[in-house]
């Protein structure tokens, strides 16, 4: 979806040589645990990746509309910022 199939198999990708990497590096010395270890870490690899890019393209924490809306305000504070009027 939202048109990033190839960063999504980029992603893919990388998560599968990562994976192969900690296959014959790790496996073979930690065991199960280490499959467990592998298995978490690639699958938060993975997740961090594609939900960083997610935020980036969706604007999901409206990062972007907040620096258009700080652009279009005049500099300096007015008037109106006070809390008591007159001061």
């Amino acid at each position: 979806g939202l048109g990033q199939m190839l960063r999504s198999m980029a992603y893919n990708i990388s998560e599968a040589l990562l994976s192969v990497a900690f296959v014959i590096g790790v496996l073979p010395r930690w065991g199960l645990g280490g499959f467990l270890f592998l298995i978490f870490f690639c699958e938060l690899w993975n997740f961090s990746l594609s939900f960083a890019r997610l935020v980036k393209i969706t604007d999901l924490f409206g990062r972007e509309k907040n620096k258009k809306a700080r652009a279009a305000l005049p500099d300096g504070p007015r008037e109106t910022d006070s809390l008591m009027p007159g001061a």
